[in-house]
C-alpha cells in the first residue's frame, strides 16, 4: 500500500457537507446590516437616504421636495416603521435593500417587505432608484422567511420575475403588469387601460 492520506467517503461526505453550511451562512451573514453600518448610521442612512423614496411623503410635501430639511421630522417619526433588514454592495457599486414596513392590519400586527436597488453619486446621493417588489401583509415570521428568499433573489439574479404573480410573496408589480414600478416618478403606479 502507497504511503500518503487517506480519506474515506464518510469524510468527503462531511466535508462537503461542512462546506455547504459554511457557504450557506456566508450568503446570510454578508447580508446583514451590521456589516455596513451601526446603529446611529443605519439610522441616518433611513431618514436621510432612503425613506424619503420609499414611505410616505407628508401631505404637503411633494417628490421634488421630498429631501427638503423641513420634511426630516416627518421621516425620523415615521423611522420606527421601516427596520431596514438586508444590504448589499456589489463589487460594481450598485447597492440592494430591503426594508420592512410596519401594515395597518385586521389580523394584527403585520408588515410588508421592500427591496430595490440604487446607486451613489461621488457626492453621495441616490440616483437610478428602484423598488423591484412589494410583497403582501403578513406576520414577521413568514415575511422573514419569504422576504429573506427574495432579497437572495433579486441579488443573485438581479430580478424576482419567478415570484411575481405569487401572491404569497409579491404583491407588486403583479402578473399582469397592471400595477409597475415607474423609475422616472419613483413611484408604484396603476396602468391606464
Amino acid at each position: 500500500m502507497k504511503e500518503g492520506i487517506y480519506i474515506d467517503k464518510m469524510s468527503i461526505m462531511a466535508i462537503v457537507l461542512l462546506m455547504l453550511v459554511l457557504m450557506s451562512c456566508d450568503k446570510m451573514t454578508k447580508y446583514k446590516v451590521e456589516n455596513y453600518f451601526t446603529d446611529d448610521q443605519v439610522d441616518t442612512f433611513m431618514v436621510r437616504k432612503l425613506m424619503p423614496y420609499i414611505a410616505e411623503l407628508p401631505p404637503t410635501a411633494t417628490d421634488s421636495l421630498r429631501f427638503d430639511e423641513k420634511f426630516r421630522a416627518h421621516f425620523i417619526r415615521n423611522l420606527q416603521y421601516f427596520p431596514l433588514k438586508k444590504y448589499f454592495i456589489t463589487k460594481d457599486s450598485l447597492y440592494y435593500y430591503l426594508a420592512w414596513k410596519q401594515a395597518p392590519s385586521i389580523a394584527g400586527k403585520e408588515s410588508i417587505a421592500i427591496g430595490g436597488s440604487f446607486k451613489l453619486d461621488k457626492n453621495g446621493s441616490i440616483y437610478d432608484f428602484s423598488e423591484f417588489f412589494n410583497t403582501c401583509k403578513m406576520p414577521a415570521e413568514k415575511l422573514e422567511k419569504k422576504s429573506d428568499e427574495l432579497f437572495t433573489e433579486m441579488v443573485e439574479k438581479g430580478s424576482v420575475d419567478r415570484y411575481i404573480g405569487n401572491k404569497d410573496y409579491v404583491e407588486f408589480p403583479n402578473a399582469d403588469q397592471t400595477v409597475y414600478y415607474d423609475k422616472k416618478s419613483i413611484r408604484w403606479k396603476l396602468k391606464s387601460k
